[in-house]
């Protein structure tokens, strides 16, 4: 019998799965509970029966035996609000947890065995718990009467608060969980590494300044770039290491976005060529204005199509693609592995995508030599993976 929604269940919890919850079963059921740790027992509420029964989704309302790194959430919110997953546990254990997630997906959508260790990128945010304090960009939901908040887990209803630990403390200042805002509007805040923390109307803006590689970036302020203070360069290196450019080599930076990557090993290493492809006209823009004084060439086109004109990528020595979280997918990984590049390196946003594209490169004569995985969204199921693919020879 099929347990109903809001029916309780005593649960051994089991492995960690991908999404921000483990795996527990009730007579032969799965049960992906949330806010449980591997190892422990609890008590669960059943808050969803799906796909005609075969699975459950359940909340963990009451630990009856904790796992090692379980600690108590720093914020009064967490089991309400959908902004984060792992925030009950210890920093070190929700990483253990996250290098689990991406070996699971390489062996089961991958072909391949690894073992993976998330590096830790270090943070002082003052005032804030271990693991907090990273957000320097967000998106707020304003719920019916006016308060701003975060999305429930898989819903649309908005969880108002009183503050958040996950956010930059430079935004404080800009007290968005005192005010009052439009019912059902966003309340967009940024806080770049130039200039001071600010709320972003509706319309055009100007661009923010960032700082990442050595260098001075221009983005769009409501544009893409990444939310953790110290995440662009630890991508860089993670992606200089993947590749090791020799001079006279060309390189193409596919879904290059404002040109991180492109732009930072053109400046550092003496190539012969760097094209960067981007399907965003606006970060085109500012790809262009940071590469004032490098020979780089920027295309603006939709990758999926750049790659299959003809000479796209001939003669390609190294690639670089960031792509959505989706993957690339297999026009784009099929033309990559045609050019015959001597090292690519894949910045992935999500370990079952990257799975399955690792597959897609290796049935088409293309290796995985090395992952590396950064943890730049703490409290959060996110990872961040670099992945290092060469021809098999």
């Amino acid at each position: 019998m099929i347990p109903e929604v809001g029916a309780a269940l005593e649960l051994e919890v089991g492995a960690v799965a991908h999404g921000g919850h483990c795996v527990a079963r009730h007579d032969g059921q799965v049960v992906f509970v949330r806010h449980a740790l591997p190892g422990e027992r609890v008590l669960a509420r059943i808050t969803a029966v799906e796909d005609s029964g075969r699975y459950l989704r359940a909340d963990a309302e009451a630990v009856l035996r904790a796992a090692d790194g379980r600690r108590e959430p720093p914020c009064p919110a967490w089991r309400d609000c959908g902004g984060c997953d792992w925030q009950h546990a210890q920093p070190a254990a929700s990483r253990q947890l996250k290098a689990q997630v991406v070996q699971d997906a390489l062996r089961r959508f991958g072909g391949v065995e690894r073992t993976v260790t998330v590096q830790e990128i270090p943070l002082a945010a003052p005032g804030r718990p271990a693991g907090m304090g990273w957000r320097t960009r967000a998106q707020l939901s304003v719920d019916a009467a006016g308060h701003a908040g975060m999305l429930r887990p898989r819903s649309h209803d908005v969880v108002a608060l009183s503050g958040c630990p996950q956010l930059d403390p430079r935004l404080d200042e800009l007290a968005v969980f005192d005010r009052s805002w439009p019912p059902g509007s966003r309340v967009r805040v940024v806080a770049p590494a130039e200039g001071g923390a600010r709320v972003l109307g509706a319309g055009r803006h100007d661009p923010v300044h960032e700082k990442a590689a050595g260098r001075r970036w221009a983005v769009a302020a409501d544009g893409f770039w990444q939310v953790h203070p110290g995440a662009a360069d630890a991508l860089v290196e993670a992606v200089q290491d993947a590749l090791e450019p020799e001079p006279g080599e060309r390189l193409v930076d596919l879904y290059s976005g404002v040109g991180l990557f492109g732009l930072t090993l053109a400046a550092r290493h003496d190539l012969a060529a760097t094209t960067l492809v981007e399907g965003d006209r606006a970060a085109c823009r500012w790809a262009r204005a940071n590469a004032r004084g490098l020979d780089v060439r920027v295309v603006s086109a939709a990758v999926e199509r750049w790659v299959r004109a003809p000479r796209a990528l001939d003669a390609v020595d190294l690639v670089v693609l960031d792509p959505p979280r989706v993957g690339a997918g297999r026009a784009v990984v099929t033309a990559i592995a045609a050019a015959r590049p001597r090292a690519v390196a894949y910045v992935a946003c999500d370990p079952v995508a990257l799975a399955r594209d690792v597959a897609t490169f290796a049935g088409l004569g293309m290796g995985l030599l090395d992952v590396r995985a950064l943890d730049l969204f703490p409290t959060t199921h996110h990872v961040e993976c670099v992945a290092t693919l060469a021809p098999i020879s």
